[in-house]
């Protein structure tokens, strides 16, 4: 990836948390939980993937989510553009995936 395009992420993300000095988020984030109709015990807010997306992949770079889950990662790599790979040994949570997704290919 091209530095400048880079620096462009990194900015975006830095923009985004409020921090003039354009440090590093911190270590610790405050985003909210987030809750989805589904059953799933660990769904967590799509702002969190969504930062690190955006300072880590170009668009129509490609997001690996290994423990994919409810698929949130997933969605909002889709919505910035973004191909993924998702793996999830749990089959159930398949159908879910495909709802926040939409099509989905399986192997």
């Amino acid at each position: 990836m091209a530095l400048k395009k880079q620096q462009e992420y990194i900015n975006y993300v830095h923009d985004h948390d409020g921090n003039p000095l354009c440090k590093n988020p911190g270590d610790v984030w405050d985003i909210p939980t987030a809750k989805i109709k589904e059953s799933h015990f660990a769904v967590f807010p799509e702002e969190l993937p969504r930062r690190i997306i955006l300072s880590a992949s170009p668009e129509n770079g490609i997001v690996l989510d290994p423990f994919a889950g409810s698929g949130t990662t997933l969605k909002v790599a889709k919505e910035l553009k973004r191909r993924s790979i998702g793996i999830e040994l749990n089959k159930d949570y398949l159908k879910i995936i495909k709802k926040r997704c939409g099509k989905v290919e399986v192997k």
